[in-house]
């Protein structure tokens, strides 16, 4: 029973193939071979096996007389398939035709004489013969013509590129794998296994089904997806209208019979009714699954080249025009990214940015091999041709090869697979460069007719931004002229504001490249006066003590630059929590202990009569009350330094005062500004960024809060305070 149930689905799959295949394509001669390999298969296989299955002799001896002619016209229509796969323009002169028809018909002579098989007979049910005089020529012709056509094939898998590698490569397995199994097993294993095993050959089939259907579903061979589309759509139509008319059925048998004739006829109506109502619902919900089977999601190129051309007409701005136009197809082409190299100025480089994935400079020279090409050529690009041309330009010379593996090596540098020349006036003054499809499917026909018609258009809306770009700099020109004095001041307002963004920027990258190192060489120095690496005698102690300590000093002097770039970059960002101040503030005078001890100076710590806690960012108040106790350690060589705090009124009050040098009163109120010290600093120390009452400003101001310092005088001393909310 399972072999009739196999049989006839390889038969009906088999013929369901023949008849898509030539009625999409009839008028295209590979889909007419491929109907006549399907068909003459479908009478091969049906032969093959009734031949076995009748116990009249003269039907059986016409069975297998059907069995080795088909055989012999497969082969036939292996060859040719072979031949024009995917060369529908080849023309077979008359002699090769000749060579190649010729012994298919002498075959067929032999065939219904006795000189191929001969003395046939019934035996258990099973037919027999023997081999005749001229067996040998029917066996080397068929293993000639398919073996011909596999090595055609194989030739032109090495030569073929991207999809049409693909369609060749499965066609080519499907068919060796089913042509191998029939052919040893009809030539040398006929009389020695039993039938069931024998029909191995037929259900070898399977093979040459299963990678032509995928091959047809995945790559588009001989593009019949949309009939097999449709086919398998209504298919399913019919079998849930059948399925639920005769569920129905049984239905009423079963249980409505017990009911009036009214309520059971009602009931009928009812149910027939839904399922009318949900046929079109079923239908468009099938046809999103198949669409998305065989089509994936099918691009409609004539929508999108109106989008695009609307969003080249109405943009005026180069930025915008790019970004809109490079989102719009990356979405609609469904690519992985896609980006505009432009000339510059100097029309030495191509450099623009990357749209989608992050905004990038890029660099390239008008003398690499892919320019070169392009202006040369003016053509699209496309990886998996290129593949191809490097193949075929072996025979061309080492030259040619190199420059097309060099264009290969430009494109991959840009993870490309599709590159488009964007010419000005015969000038190349733009390329356009491809990601791989989301789908996995290669750029075809349709992509390239696309960018052809963009092409022109895209390079036309560029020169227009430009000339826009040019239009608003004459008019920002004349006003120049008009305010020339206002204008120059701008001029270099926004050279210092770039400078000093510049300056920013490498403040901030500086301090994190300092920031991994720094912090490595402050551990290793805790660990060795710790005693992790062995006990060290007092002089090394007192010598890796002072490196810990300036280590410490510059990890403070690096994050200070750090937090001076957060703020100027707009970085800058408060993360609250409540914090017990005087915990923050002993802490940090342990920190300090160190130098406190090394210069003998006295820190006196008074506490509020009841502490509360504070909600603020604990890190930025630190910072505030660390560089506050850093300055008056620093600036103060003898005597104590008194550190307060009180709260009243909802408002924390903090104050740190020390008898060190004093500040001039002229100076009070710029010690709070950015690379700004006391006039009398420079005199007693050299070091110090000057940011660091800077930055306690900004982290006191984000709180809400205010800062200030006070003194007499040069030599008296002076006092630092700051309030934030509770």
């Amino acid at each position: 029973m399972l072999s009739y149930f196999l049989f006839i689905l390889i038969l009906a799959a088999d013929l369901f193939l023949c008849f898509l295949v030539y009625l999409k394509g009839r008028q295209n001669r590979i889909n007419r071979l491929f109907s006549a390999l399907t068909f003459w298969s479908a009478v091969w296989m049906s032969s093959n096996f009734l031949e076995n299955e009748i116990t009249n002799l003269e039907l059986a001896i016409l069975f297998l007389t059907i069995d080795f002619i088909s055989g012999v016209l497969i082969a036939y229509f292996f060859l040719l398939f072979c031949l024009y796969f995917h060369r529908p323009n080849l023309t077979l002169s008359k002699i090769k035709i000749f060579l190649i028809f010729s012994p298919i018909v002498i075959l067929t002579i032999f065939i219904l004489s006795d000189l191929i098989i001969t003395n046939i007979t019934l035996y258990q049910g099973r037919i027999q013969f023997s081999w005749g005089k001229l067996s040998i020529f029917y066996i080397l012709t068929l293993l000639g013509y398919i073996g011909t056509g596999c090595l055609n094939l194989i030739f032109k898998y090495k030569k073929s590129y991207g999809i049409q590698k693909l369609q060749t490569l499965y066609i080519l397995t499907g068919l060796s794998l089913t042509a191998f199994l029939a052919l040893i097993i009809n030539f040398f294993l006929q009389h020695i296994l039993p039938v069931s095993l024998f029909r191995i050959g037929i259900y070898g089939f399977l093979f040459f089904i299963g990678f032509t259907s995928y091959a047809i579903v995945k790559y588009r061979l001989m593009d019949i997806r949309v009939v097999i589309s449709k086919s398998l759509l209504y298919a399913l139509l019919v079998v849930y209208v059948a399925g639920a008319f005769t569920f129905v059925s049984l239905l009423a048998v079963t249980y409505l019979h017990q009911l009036s004739d009214f309520n059971e006829t009602l009931i009928t109506l009812l149910i027939s009714l839904i399922i009318v109502l949900s046929l079109d619902p079923l239908k468009k919900y099938l046809g999103r699954i198949t669409d998305k089977i065989f089509f994936k999601a099918r691009i409609n190129y004539q929508d999108i080249l109106v989008k695009l051309s609307e969003i080249i007409s109405y943009e005026l701005d180069l930025q915008s025009l790019l970004d809109e136009f490079l989102s719009a197809l990356a979405k609609e082409l469904k690519i992985e990214e896609a980006y505009i190299l432009l000339s510059d100025k100097n029309k030495s480089f191509f450099r623009k940015e990357n749209y989608l994935n992050g905004r990038k400079i890029i660099d390239f020279d008008q003398k690499s091999y892919l320019v070169k090409f392009l202006k040369r050529n003016k053509e699209i690009i496309i990886s998996d041709e290129l593949e191809r041309k490097i193949i075929d330009a072996d025979g061309n010379g080492s030259k040619v090869k190199k420059e097309l593996e060099k264009i290969k090596s430009d494109l991959e540098k840009f993870n490309a697979a599709f590159c488009a020349p964007i010419f000005t006036k015969g000038r190349l003054t733009g390329i356009l460069f491809l990601g791989k499809k989301l789908s996995g499917d290669m750029y075809a026909q349709e992509d390239i007719n696309l960018f052809e018609v963009l092409s022109p258009q895209l390079a036309a809306a560029l020169e227009k931004a430009k000339l826009y770009q040019e239009v608003h700099h004459f008019s920002q020109k004349l006003k120049l002229e008009v305010e020339k004095a206002t204008e120059d001041l701008k001029k270099v307002n926004e050279r210092l504001k770039k400078l000093d963004q510049i300056k920013t920027e490498f403040i901030s990258i500086t301090s994190h490249q300092l920031r991994t190192p720094l912090s490595g060489l402050k551990g290793y120095l805790s660990m060795l006066l710790e005693g992790d690496f062995g006990e060290l005698d007092e002089k090394k102690t007192e010598v890796i003590s002072d490196l810990l300590q300036n280590t410490e000093r510059l990890v403070r002097l690096v994050n200070l630059f750090l937090n001076v770039s957060r703020i100027e970059m707009g970085k800058f960002s408060l993360e609250k929590s409540k914090v017990d101040l005087d915990k923050l503030i002993e802490e940090t005078i342990k920190e300090f202990m160190p130098d406190i001890n090394k210069k003998n100076l006295k820190v006196e710590f008074k506490k509020a009569a009841k502490s509360n806690l504070l909600f603020v960012d604990r890190d930025k108040i630190k910072d505030v009350v660390l560089n506050l106790l850093d300055n008056a350690i620093k600036y103060t060589d003898k005597g104590k330094i008194t550190i307060e705090i009180n709260f009243e009124n909802n408002l924390c009050h903090f104050s740190i005062s020390d008898t060190g040098i004093g500040i001039k009163k002229d100076d009070l109120d710029k010690l709070f500004g950015k690379f700004t010290r006391g006039s009398i600093i420079p005199d007693i120390s050299k070091t110090g960024s000057g940011l660091g009452l800077f930055i306690a400003k900004k982290n006191i101001e984000a709180h809400n809060g205010k800062i200030w310092a006070e003194s007499e005088g040069e030599g008296k001393g002076s006092r630092f305070c700051f309030e934030v909310g509770i």
